[in-house]
């Protein structure tokens, strides 16, 4: 907790410092290992779909919040990320009828602080390293069956709570990143994740009993 309280206190200096507001896009690649698993499994046990439900490997989104550019030093602060990813399957059940399943991940974090240092000459463009001590974010996976309300799937411990709070299949993490800046207004980084409690970032820990090959609680359809 006093780690947290130190950071958020960083985050307000900085904020009463010279700091822009800036945006970008942010592109998340794998972690979630388990929940495509189960994709696999929902395609194998129907082979009958017109093409296969979709990996959740990838999601797009924004990044936005508050930054400080000092030389070859780049503060940030307060940074909150949206990334999304959807696919879906259409096909007619043994029993003749159509439907179609959309799968949907939706994930949305706040980045508390985050530096970058950029002392490499690289042309016009300066090339190093930095560090994002505290990050918070949460997960969500949603299905929906035909023109059905889209339902959230309890994928995980982190789903068994008796109400849902803001804090259901969430998980805190640090992240270490290659960055290249021109200085100005241009600013690339690529990152490593570093989740603080592995089990509850996998959501990723599927509970056993639902992994089976119909996984009846992804699709209601017939298996087939």
């Amino acid at each position: 907790m006093k780690k947290i309280l130190f950071t958020v206190c960083m985050a307000v200096m900085i904020l009463q410092t010279n700091a822009q507001f800036s945006i970008g896009f942010r592109t998340d690649v794998g972690s979630l290992t388990e929940l495509n698993n189960i994709i696999t499994q929902y395609n194998e046990a129907r082979p009958w779909l017109d093409k296969k439900l979709g990996q959740q490997q990838l999601m797009n989104g924004i990044k936005f919040g508050f930054q400080t550019i000092d030389d070859n030093i780049t503060i940030s602060a307060l940074k909150v990320c949206f990334q999304r990813n959807m696919s879906s399957v259409k096909g007619e059940d043994p029993s003749g009828t159509e439907f179609t399943r959309k799968l949907r991940t939706n994930q949305i974090g706040l980045e508390i602080v985050d530096a970058a240092l950029t002392p490499i000459p690289l042309g016009s463009w300066k090339l190093g390293g930095g560090f994002m001590p505290i990050g918070l974010s949460r997960l969500r996976v949603c299905t929906k069956l035909n023109d059905e309300d889209w339902e959230k799937l309890k994928l995980s411990d982190l789903d068994d709570e008796e109400k849902e709070t803001i804090w259901s299949s969430g998980h805190a993490y640090s992240t270490i990143h290659l960055d290249i800046t021109n200085g100005d207004n241009l600013h690339f980084q690529t990152f490593y994740t570093l989740p603080w409690f592995k089990d509850s970032y996998e959501i990723i820990k599927m509970r056993l009993e639902r992994c089976n090959c119909d996984v009846p609680f992804l699709g209601q359809e017939s298996g087939g």
